[in-house]
Formats: structure tokens, sequence, C-alpha cells
């Protein structure tokens, strides 16, 4: 399929072109972008300071033990905590980003996103459309352009766009890439080496009919007390906390040294202070979070709708359109009954059902034993 408008073929004035993403694209993709944003540098910069860090540590040891003849404990645990993070920053981190954006992967095709679809590129934009969305970013609204020798990346508010460089010809790769240079803004454009394309013809047409969403085979409607509805939002701040905990790390490293070197309190007393209270920080912050979303629906938590079907469950707030979140099956880790309510645990996300909105425990039991995978297809009966 071409939409070439012009008269001749060698002056398009568009073109369209079929592409998709495997896993390992996506995962490329989310690499580019990170190592475009000023946390990634951030985190560079991270591991120089603590190596120097580490360093000034190991000297304020050395001249203890010559002049003083005593072991600095303190400075040594410093020593040993920072060593910790060097490895987390530099081998944890990265592996990390890698599972999440394979989590992000397949969570989206285990709900029924596609990424194989059209793309045209046209004189104000380019446009993807697939058989479950269509993204349009025009280049001046183009938040982030880059170009690497095997992809191209034109990212969106919303949703990015990436043409693996195995689904561009030669001509489709020189239109694409002539819009985005003459076209987006070049504070925008990222450039890490020259589109290779590796497409001698273009891939097969996809197929954009839009699939059929499965029947639900259970729905129930979820009323949760605020204190039910406070814990499922707080439940994530283990997550929330680990996520940040080299940037958190690092800001309570200097104040701790500072405090040691300047006002003679021990380095590693103040690092556990700040990070116990950093966390406490961010649960009551949560906690708040959800108490003012209650307040902003009346005093009362949300009215939620709970949809189980053969794919997953999804949540939507019944009270605002749009707003939902999809578990797959295959993403459950767990699902645990407890005295009072049945929760589920999916990675980062957690829902919390009070058994006074499940008219029937047997079918929601039948439910969660023919679908979640079979090393973990029973829910755990808890009696707490």
């Amino acid at each position: 399929m071409d939409l070439d408008h012009s008269s001749s073929r060698q002056n398009p004035v568009s073109v369209a072109f079929p592409a998709d993403l495997t896993k390992e694209e996506f995962c490329r993709f989310q690499d580019l972008v990170s190592r475009s944003t000023t946390g990634y540098r951030f985190r560079g910069l991270q591991m120089v300071s603590t190596a120097v860090l580490m360093v000034f540590c190991l000297l304020i040891i050395a001249f203890d033990l010559r002049h003083n003849g005593t072991l600095n404990w303190s400075f040594l645990a410093m020593t040993l905590l920072l060593a910790v993070m060097e490895v987390y920053l530099f081998v944890i981190v990265p592996r990390t980003m890698r599972q999440r954006a394979q989590e992000l992967y397949n969570r989206a095709v285990l709900t029924g996103q596609s990424f194989s679809g059209m793309v045209t590129a046209e004189p104000l934009g380019i446009r993807k459309v697939t058989s479950t969305a269509e993204t349009l970013i025009p280049y001046d609204q183009c938040a982030l352009y880059i170009e690497a020798p095997d992809m191209l990346v034109f990212g969106g508010p919303s949703r990015s766009i990436v043409i693996p460089a195995r689904c561009l010809t030669p001509d489709d790769a020189d239109f694409v890439r002539g819009m985005a240079l003459n076209r987006v803004p070049v504070a925008r454009q990222k450039l890490l080496g020259r589109l290779i394309p590796a497409a001698s013809q273009r891939l097969p047409l996809p197929n954009l009919e839009r699939p059929q969403p499965p029947e639900p085979e259970l729905t129930l409607f979820l009323d949760y007390t605020p204190q039910e509805f406070i814990r499922m939002i707080t439940s994530s701040i283990v997550d929330g906390f680990t996520k940040n905990l080299p940037n958190t790390a690092f800001l309570a490293f200097f104040l701790a040294l500072f405090s040691d070197l300047f006002l003679e309190i021990p380095a590693l007393l103040v690092f556990v202070a700040l990070m116990a209270g950093i966390f406490l920080f961010s649960f009551f912050g949560n906690r708040n979070r959800a108490k003012h979303t209650m307040d902003l629906a009346g005093g009362q938590p949300p009215r939620m709708q709970a949809e189980f079907s053969p794919v997953g469950v999804l949540v939507r707030n019944t009270a605002e359109i749009g707003k939902e979140i999809q578990l797959p099956w295959a993403m459950v880790s767990r699902a645990v009954e407890r005295r009072d309510t049945v929760d589920f645990y999916a990675h980062t996300l957690f829902l919390t059902i009070p058994k006074r909105c499940i008219p029937d425990m047997e079918h929601i039991r039948d439910l969660v034993d023919r679908h979640m995978p079979p090393k973990r297809k029973k829910p755990e009966n808890r009696k707490d």
C-alpha cells in the first residue's frame, strides 16, 4: 500500500507501510528513551560520585587507623553500603529496567493490544493505525525524535511510534528520516547513528480488523470502606520506594557523611534514620492521596467494577469513563483468600475484593482454578 499523492513516485507527498514491534525491540526502545532522559545521565553521575565517596570513606578509615589506632566502624559500614549501591546502580537497575519493559510488553499483548499496523508519514505528522488503536504525532508536537541504526522513535505526549529498521525499505527510510529531520524541532532530535534500513521489500499487510472483547464470565461491583480503599492504594508503596531507591540512598549518603564530618553524628545512624523517614513520608503521602480521592468522590471511596474473563480481570472506576486497570491472568502472581477479602497480586498491581461483594465464592474459586497458571492456580486460604 502506497499513499503517494504526487504525479511522480520519486517525490511522494506521503508514504504508508506496515510495521510491527517485537518484545526485544520494545525493550530496546525503552532503553533508548531512558538514555535520552536526564535521569539516565544522573544515574551515571551517581555511579561516579558513589565511587568517589567510597574512596573518601576509605581514606578516613585509613586516617583513623594510622593516627588514632581505631577502626571507624561507622565509615566502614558506609563503605560497604556504598559498594552495594554501586552494584545496584551498575547491575540491578539496568536489569530491573529491562524486566519492567518486558512486563509492559507482555501485559499489553495479554490485554489484546496489537503492535502490528500501518504507519503513514505525511507532511504534518506521522500516524500508526493498528487493530486496537490509532496514534497521530504531529512533527511540531513530537516530544522526542530518536534515530539509531536499528530503529526510529517518535515520542508523543502519551504514546510513541517506533519503527524498527527491519520494517523499512531504503526509500521509505529516506522519506521518514527526511520528514523528521526537516520538521521535528532540532532541540528535540536525538541522533545516535544513521538508520540502516533492513527490508528489501515491505512487510505483508497487517490485519486491522478490531477484535471483539471477551465476554465477562463474572461481574462484581466493589463498594469499599475507607479503610479497604486506603489499604489497596498504599499497597504499592514498597515497589515505589524500591524503584526510587538509587536517588533516595544517594541523597541520604551525602547527608549522613555531612552529619558525621561536621556535626559528629554517626553516619550510619543518620543514613538509617533518613531512609526510614523517607519511607514513612511516602507511606503517609499515599494515604493522604487516597483520602483526597475519597474527598473528591464525596467522602467515600469511588465505586469500582471488576469483570472476570478468560483474558484476565478488568477493573473500572464506574464514576470516570476510561479509568480502568487490566490484570491478565498470566501476570497474576498470587491469589490469596483471606478472612474478609480475596487479594490478587500482579507484579506492581494489587486488587483486593471484599467478600461481601462476592455473591458466590465457589464461582470465583473456579475462575481462578481454570485461568491462572497451574503452579499458582488455587487461591491460598488465609484467615488473617
